[in-house]
């Protein structure tokens, strides 16, 4: 699951190097990866929970009744969440660009869906979860989360001497 997170943080992130383009198409490109972030994020949930959707057949402005009422919880921000997604169908799908102060509008929305789903879903905090996940190499990988822990603590001379030493090579 924690790939699904991954993705998520990955899409959001995407989306607001879009967000500083500060352009109409920019800004609609950022709230295209919002919206895919958000229904990563979903789908995470729902396929966490086994909640039963049919996926071809059941609309994304219905998954928020259908996992409270799987799992008893409310998703948070979820009117927020409806604008992003009719702000995303004017974009993609009828060509209407939108200001680039919506983008930045809905960089909060998500980020505030992302951080409040993470804890309430998955019981992770947004910023616990790295891309450094990605890192194919074990070594390196390892090295890094290392100094990302140590700079959360904010232990910052210890960021360089983490168990894992990378070779020089």
């Amino acid at each position: 699951m924690i790939d699904q997170l991954i993705l998520s943080k990955r899409l959001f992130i995407q989306g607001q190097i879009f967000t500083e383009q500060n352009d109409p198409i920019s800004a609609g490109m950022a709230i295209s990866l919002f919206q895919d972030s958000v229904e990563m994020l979903c789908w995470g949930i729902i396929k966490q929970y086994d909640v039963p959707i049919k996926k071809e057949k059941t609309p994304f402005t219905s998954y928020a009744d259908a996992i409270k009422e799987k799992t008893g919880r409310q998703i948070q921000y979820w009117a927020k969440i409806l604008d992003l997604n009719t702000a995303r169908i004017n974009f993609k799908h009828y060509g209407n660009l939108p200001n680039p102060s919506e983008a930045v509008k809905f960089s909060v929305y998500t980020e505030d869906y992302l951080r409040a789903s993470f804890i309430d879903f998955f019981d992770k905090e947004y910023d616990e979860i790295s891309l450094s996940l990605l890192i194919p190499f074990d070594d390196v990988r390892s090295h890094i989360l290392c100094a990302e822990q140590n700079l959360r603590d904010d232990n910052y001379n210890e960021c360089y001497n983490c168990p894992q030493k990378l070779d020089s090579h």
